[in-house]
């Protein structure tokens, strides 16, 4: 169903409106992307990073979070046990959207104190 077995896009969301102002959002079949637009002068605050490793925290057998100065990929654990058939394809970008949306969350508050 994928065009290659190489990282396909399944999705990207702008967000122009706060509290999400700026930040993108990009599923991929591997992995999620939560990052601020290249254009944008943010980047992810000290807050917004430990809420962030926080619900890594509570979601450890589910994902992995990597950091960076922009934003955060997350890694599902399990993305492979979705079968490469239509409703595999549905159902993962739900799982994905899912745990993106658990991601957001965090980003609400996005200025330092």
């Amino acid at each position: 169903m994928y065009a290659s077995e190489r990282t396909t896009n399944i999705g990207k969301i702008y967000f122009i409106n706060p509290p999400y102002e700026d930040l993108v959002l990009k599923l991929w079949k591997d992995v999620i992307f939560i990052e601020y637009h290249k254009k944008s002068s943010l980047t992810l605050s000290e807050i917004t990073r430990s809420n962030l490793e926080k619900l890594e925290t509570k979601l450890e057998t589910v994902v992995v979070f990597k950091f960076w100065r922009k934003g955060v990929i997350i890694d599902p654990i399990n993305k492979f046990e979705f079968p490469d058939t239509k409703t595999g394809m549905k159902l993962r970008a739900d799982y994905f959207v899912m745990i993106a949306n658990l991601a957001l969350t965090c980003f609400g508050n996005q200025i330092d104190a």
